[in-house]
């Protein structure tokens, strides 16, 4: 079936995907609570309309999960997309606009969700639709997965769902958020596809003191020492080193034409050493993006103590989230963190942090992402891509399943850096280009018979 077939994207469809978008951005999803049974059950009517089949999963009161399947022959195993359904919350004076109210406004879509993760669901939910409008002859079952919980740590959605339903995500490939398509002086550049993800670790530094009126305080207070271990922390530069996916990533980011550091990312993968390549790595670094796939960070994101201005307390509590480097050993982070805030009256205890696994790059569904983009965006780069965030892959992967991050829908840095922040916005033109590439790569990955023997990874 190619994609000008029976079902095909047409611009009733995309405004399809278009109002399902600004409907779910409506019901607020907030986690926590959370509350996704609000949208499974707007969904759910949508998906049996078309013929799919349907089935409603509630992990804990109003935490809603929806599976949704377009059955194939069965020859080979089904492709699988999955978004999530929550959204972080949203403050309303920070905001343009209302964050739950989607308004469209000089070409893009503004409200909470647009771009994390509700565009994602809408257009899974449109392709899944068209599949079963057309009665496609697929050769494998093609799933939907809209969970909950994504921004909690999925303990009410795709962990959950893994531990009672396993049977029912089984799939050669999944497709999820986690990568982009990326928008550069005003075109598609490349696709960095996420097969990879790094560790996530929780560091506590914690201090203690003497205590009392802050009218005569005295030296070693709590507050004190706790504040220069989070700034010797702060300031601190893990060394960078790249690994098979960023050596991939930065040498696909090489080769595009014209790129402003086009010259740079070609001395880092050069192997060469000294000080053409420090310099290079000093201007890529500069980018907190490229920064983040070059080396572990470890960032103070919360501070507690104290309880009235006049008192000194006794303790003080600062939180710091690593984003380990996945060659990188947790506990020697632990320990140079220690070293680096070389007080040893400030404790330094940590989490426990599982290595990512990884999805291989030479695999057919990798080569379905390629070829799609090469019709789409002639020229554009498809290439591996570490993620610095975690997502529901690592899930996925724990349990051997193949998951790729891509949200299909072409955006700029800048516009990607709105997420979790403030008027979150995506081109109304990306929904569209992203509902026909998703058509594209799930027609022809579920549409092609492909050697179950060809399909494994290295």
């Amino acid at each position: 079936m190619s994609p000008g077939a029976p079902g095909a994207v047409t611009a009733e469809t995309v405004q399809e995907a278009v109002d399902l978008l600004k409907e779910l951005v409506a019901l607020d999803t907030t986690n926590p609570p959370g509350d996704e049974i609000k949208a499974v059950e707007h969904i759910k009517p949508l998906l049996e309309r078309d013929g799919a089949e349907v089935r409603v999963f509630e992990s804990a009161p109003k935490r809603g999960n929806l599976w949704a399947r377009v059955k194939g022959r069965g020859s080979a195993k089904p492709f699988l997309i999955t978004a999530h359904l929550d959204v972080v919350g949203a403050k309303k004076e920070g905001w343009e606009s209302d964050p739950f109210k989607a308004e469209e406004r000089g070409g893009y879509l503004y409200g909470r969700g647009v771009l994390d993760d509700k565009a994602m669901a809408a257009a899974g939910v449109t392709v899944l639709r068209l599949l079963a409008r057309s009665m496609a002859p697929l050769e494998r079952d093609v799933v939907l997965f809209l969970s909950a919980d994504e921004e909690a740590g999925s303990g009410q959605g795709m962990a959950w769902m893994l531990k009672n339903h396993p049977e029912l995500l089984e799939a050669e490939a999944v497709l999820n958020e986690g990568g982009r398509i990326v928008i550069e002086n005003g075109r598609i550049t490349h696709a960095a596809v996420q097969n990879y993800e790094k560790l996530y670790l929780d560091v506590a530094l914690s201090a203690e003191g003497p205590s009392g009126h802050s009218s005569m305080p005295r030296p070693g207070d709590a507050i004190t020492r706790l504040s220069r271990a989070v700034a010797r922390v702060g300031a601190y530069e893990f060394p960078v080193r790249l690994n098979q996916v960023t050596r991939a990533y930065f040498s696909g980011l090489s080769r595009l034409p014209a790129h402003p550091l086009g010259k740079e990312f070609s001395m880092l993968v050069s192997r060469k050493r000294g000080p053409a390549f420090r310099e290079a790595v000093r201007k890529i670094t500069s980018d907190p993006a490229y920064n983040a796939g070059l080396r572990t960070t470890c960032a103070p994101t919360v501070v507690q103590a104290g309880f009235r201005s006049n008192a000194i307390p006794s303790s003080a509590r600062a939180d710091v989230n690593c984003r380990v480097l996945p060659n990188d050993d947790p506990r020697k982070i632990v320990e140079k963190l220690r070293e680096v805030i070389g007080d040893p009256a400030v404790k330094v205890s940590a989490g426990q942090a599982e290595k990512p696994a990884l999805s291989p790059e030479d695999h057919p569904f990798f080569r379905c992402v390629r070829s799609v983009l090469g019709e789409m965006a002639p020229g554009a780069v498809t290439a591996p891509y570490m993620s610095a965030g975690a997502t529901d892959s690592r899930e996925l992967r724990r349990r051997g399943l193949n998951a790729y991050g891509l949200a299909p829908f072409p955006v700029t840095l800048g516009d990607e850096g709105r997420m979790h922040g403030d008027n979150e916005r995506l081109m109304l033109s990306s929904v569209s280009f992203g509902l026909e590439f998703l058509y594209r790569l799930t027609v022809r990955f579920a549409a092609a018979p492909v050697p179950s023997d060809a399909l494994r990874g290295p």
